[in-house]
């Protein structure tokens, strides 16, 4: 077996149904739903738990992640162990997980809880992530983060009125806008908002409110976990500037490739992001360490180690360590770049 990897790997995606979600993961980025399903989340690279994501190119279609980690170490920027580390401490798993979100209903007010944090469940990362909007409805809205006088018992005061909204930051959702939510912070998103998420793999929600809504499979409200969630959420943690990406998914009518950081090692040490477009063929990837690529604009090809993948917008790809890659766009793509630093 080959000490490493070195062609574009793609998987196929893990799709989660959503009392929240909808259909637009087809229509807008052409994802072969399963019929008449509410589908709120694709999981296109993923680790976490029993949903470790299936590899569907190359010759070593049909592995897991899980294994091509194990197996291939060097091509995920780690160094190859010895029989013996290998026995005495299992490797870790990967650490990042990139989906689509199709919020056709607000998700719920919710916090997920910092590494090492006590309401984490054993062996658990913390979730820190980010959002890019790729579509939204006019008066879509973000609610990111509390407002400034408001502590822990504002929230439960507002709770109790079930007017939790007033304690959140609100902004208007426009595609191309960046939103970093580090853990701790409360946050929700509004109706009729489709991103990308890049996180830490971790899948552990604490819903503070749920809009008082009913599910319709039960006939009930959702469970809360109310009293954890304020354990877990910073109440000083106020949201960055908006990032916004210029001309985002419309033609920039350029001829040089151009690139702009979304979110650097400085702010978020578990992974960094940055948007790039390519009007013209260019290298991706890096000898170091390995990256992931969201299409989220344009049509084109990446090659690499013999084997040429097309992609247009809602793909996904893994492109390992110790290899370069050859970007073709036709005529034109923008990427989300995403690497742990």
């Amino acid at each position: 077996m080959p000490a490493q990897l070195n062609y574009p790997l793609r998987f196929e995606p893990i799709f989660q149904e959503r009392i929240w979600g909808g259909r637009r993961l087809e229509t807008m980025l052409g994802k072969k739903l399963p019929p008449d399903r509410l589908v709120g989340e694709s999981w296109e690279i993923s680790d976490h738990g029993d949903h470790s994501s299936v590899l569907a190119n190359g010759s070593h279609q049909s592995k897991r992640l899980r294994d091509l980690v194990r197996d291939f170490p060097e091509s995920f920027g780690r160094r190859a162990a010895s029989a013996e580390e290998a026995r005495a401490v299992p490797a870790p798993g990967f650490a990042l997980l990139v989906k689509w979100i199709d919020a056709c209903k607000r998700l719920s007010v919710q916090v997920h809880p910092p590494d090492g944090h006590p309401r984490l469940p054993p062996g658990e990362r913390g979730k820190t992530e980010c959002w890019l909007v790729i579509d939204a409805q006019p008066d879509s809205e973000i609610y990111l983060g509390l407002r400034r006088g408001f502590d822990r018992a504002s929230l439960v005061r507002e709770l109790e009125r079930s007017t939790l909204e007033r304690c959140l930051n609100v902004f208007p959702a426009r595609p191309g806008d960046f939103y970093f939510i580090p853990a701790g912070m409360v946050h929700a998103i509004g109706d009729g908002v489709l991103v990308a998420e890049i996180s830490q793999s971790s899948d552990t929600t604490l819903r503070l409110f749920d809009w008082d809504r009913i599910d319709p499979a039960t006939r009930q409200s959702r469970p809360l976990q109310i009293e954890a969630a304020l354990d877990c959420i910073d109440c000083q943690s106020s949201p960055a500037a908006t990032v916004r990406i210029p001309s985002f998914a419309s033609s920039l009518n350029a001829s040089q490739p151009s690139q702009m950081t979304l979110l650097g090692p400085d702010r978020c040490p578990h992974f960094a992001v940055a948007w790039r477009h390519v009007p013209c063929p260019t290298t991706l990837g890096e000898i170091s360490r390995f990256h992931l690529v969201m299409c989220v604009g344009g049509v084109g090809e990446i090659t690499g180690g013999g084997q040429t993948l097309s992609v247009c917008r809602g793909d996904s790809l893994l492109l390992p360590a110790a290899a370069q890659f050859t970007c073709r766009p036709q005529p034109e793509l923008q990427l989300l770049d995403v690497w742990v630093p």
